[in-house]
């Protein structure tokens, strides 16, 4: 609205209509549909929404107390998720979980169990070496389309890098491991391509082609090419 509040929003909107999903098209068409006949509405709504966000930032009406139980069931599915080889948690497609990791180094400063640090510092390092970050123009891409961090999904967002730079901090800070430090000190980036033109803050970088995560791997291997020079020879097996 032109007061700012938000009375629509949604985490992925296919170009055309895909799946039972609407169309980014047809969501434009509807909203501006809305917005010119249906503005009373619409304000009522983005009321609604602003009031109820700010009563969950809030937590107001919380009541009953905390069970720590809780983060042993938390720690215990950790445990059975984790990737021994791979690092991570689960399989393909695998995201990088940030408030896991961050649960696990702090259970581990509370308890000193070494294996909750293992599995947080492998986590990190495997993350950090894999395809999943970008290791030409730095920052995170949202997954792993693999259980091997090797080939991302080319998508990057700011929020997940702003995580995942806590968790190398919080990972150098117990662990004084220096590759935690260096991947931390990387994230330089963050601050370079999150503005737009127009002050707008971005949120995310979408992947530049209509195709396939394989396409866009051999679009980047071409411009290392072109980057690093016709002696630069990038691996072309995945």
């Amino acid at each position: 609205m032109p007061d700012g509040k938000p009375f629509f929003g949604g985490t992925y909107f296919p170009p055309e209509d895909q799946g039972g999903r609407p169309g980014f098209r047809r969501i434009l068409l509807a909203v501006a549909d809305a917005y010119q006949n249906k503005r009373e509405d619409l304000l009522k709504t983005s009321e609604a929404l602003a009031e109820a966000v700010a009563k969950a930032e809030a937590f107001a009406g919380a009541k009953g107390e905390f069970d720590l139980g809780v983060i042993d069931s938390q720690i215990s599915s950790l445990t059975q998720l984790f990737d021994l080889r791979n690092g991570g948690f689960g399989q393909a497609p695998k995201f990088p979980h940030a408030s896991a990791v961050d649960l696990l180094f702090e259970r581990f400063r509370q308890t000193a169990e070494k294996h909750l640090l293992a599995m947080a510092e492998t986590t990190l390092e495997k993350m950090a070496k894999g395809g999943v970050y970008d290791q030409l123009a730095g920052g995170f891409h949202r997954y792993s389309v693999d259980e091997r961090w090797l080939v991302p999904h080319f998508e990057k967002m700011s929020y997940d890098n702003s995580e995942l730079l806590r968790n190398y901090l919080h990972g150098w800070q117990v662990t004084r491991n220096p590759f935690l430090n260096r991947n931390r000190r990387k994230h330089h980036w963050l601050g370079e391509p999150w503005i737009s033109p127009i002050n707008r803050m971005v949120v995310f970088t979408p992947a530049r082609t209509p195709t396939t995560p394989s396409t866009t791997m051999a679009t980047i291997l071409h411009g290392h090419s072109q980057n690093c020079g016709r002696h630069s020879r990038p691996t072309k097996r995945l």
